[in-house]
């Protein structure tokens, strides 16, 4: 049997898969991934995108010092604050990343914070209205291949509080495994019909899957190029599944 689990706070959903004893196993239905020569686009990189976020404090406080609600935060900022955060983008394949910054602000405060990414001032939020405001900006700082990139919140002046929620990076990265395993998303339609998709890292072949809202389909057939490392499929840029997963047995079994 199969429950799903999802979660309100992320993008990212889990299914778990349930078996019982006696039962047969079902297996997904397949699609021929050969690279035949047939595709418009061949793609070594894809667009990957990092949210972090520590959920620390509730913004909500009930009578008897009861926190409650949805809306939580993680650092509070007060004038002459800075905080700074080491971020990991693994097998980043460009200097250039698009970031937001979520903040929050409460009724009394009028205050500028500066964001900058590896020691360059990337925005300056004005934050003179209660809510939520997110700062989003390009940034083509180095990064420094796989990173850490350094990412720095800092209250420069004003006065009241402002809560520091969350953070994201959206960078260039390599079709590359990590620890067995790579999750991506693919090429959308448009004038594209047939996408190559070459990736590495792995060292034994792995499983390729495609998941959509219509379920879950294996691609066969890809090809391995030893010298150069690679593993290439192909698949329609017009099919439903927009996201692949691409895993080793091993991290099968987890």
């Amino acid at each position: 049997s199969r429950s799903f689990h999802t979660n309100p706070f992320t993008g990212d959903n889990a299914y778990w898969l349930v078996s019982e004893e006696g039962a047969v196993g079902v297996q997904p239905p397949r699609r021929d991934g050969t690279p035949v020569g047939s595709a418009q686009v061949r793609r070594t990189t894809f667009r990957s995108r990092l949210h972090v976020e520590e959920e620390r404090a509730s913004l909500h406080v009930a009578p008897g010092n009861i926190r409650s609600g949805k809306e939580w935060y993680w650092e509070l900022l007060q004038q002459g604050d800075r905080r700074s955060f080491n971020v990991a983008l693994p097998a980043s394949a460009s200097a250039a990343g698009d970031l937001r910054v979520g903040l929050y602000s409460a009724a009394d405060t009028d205050a500028l914070v500066q964001v900058a990414w590896n020691n360059v001032v990337i925005g300056t939020a004005k934050l003179n209205v209660e809510g939520s405001y997110v700062l989003r900006r390009s940034s083509a700082a180095e990064s420094g291949g796989d990173g850490p990139g350094e990412l720095e919140v800092a209250y420069v002046t004003g006065e009241g509080n402002v809560l520091f929620d969350w953070f994201e990076v959206e960078y260039e990265r390599a079709l590359a495994a990590d620890e067995g395993a790579l999750i991506f998303n693919g090429e959308a339609g448009g004038e594209t019909k047939r996408v190559e998709y070459a990736l590495s890292g792995f060292d034994e072949r792995p499983r390729i899957f495609a998941v959509s809202d219509s379920g879950l389909v294996e691609i066969v057939g890809a090809t391995q190029e030893s010298a150069a490392g690679t593993l290439s499929f192909q698949d329609g840029a017009d099919q439903p599944a927009r996201r692949y997963a691409v895993v080793v047995a091993s991290e099968l079994k987890r």
